[in-house]
């Protein structure tokens, strides 16, 4: 386990080999988790329940906080909302999340 910390709170991130990563904090609805390698992972956080999902990707170096308020309208019209940090490998963040997002 290892701490990591975020402008909405520090938690711990538990991930286990060929197992869904482990929600690492919940706020406001959402619930953050780190997947893909330990040493690179990808922190994706996930909003809403609905059965429509979408990815919304940062900008370059950017991470989730930036598509918050954009995510909340989204969430409100029913959809389930996935954002991410990037890891350095990019296309397989962006899958990542788009299987928290349809999963």
């Amino acid at each position: 386990m290892r701490a990591v910390h975020g402008r909405h709170g520090g938690g711990t991130v538990r991930t286990a080999r060929n197992e869904r990563p482990v929600v690492r904090e919940e706020h406001l609805g959402s619930a953050a988790y780190a997947m893909g390698p330990q040493d690179d992972p990808t922190v994706v956080v996930v909003m809403g329940g609905g059965e429509n999902g979408l990815v919304l990707a940062p900008m370059s170096n950017g991470n989730y906080c930036q598509w918050r308020a954009q995510a909340k309208h989204f969430v409100d019209d029913g959809y389930r909302v996935a954002s991410l940090s990037w890891a350095e490998d990019r296309a397989a963040s962006v899958e990542l999340a788009a299987q928290c997002s349809f999963s």
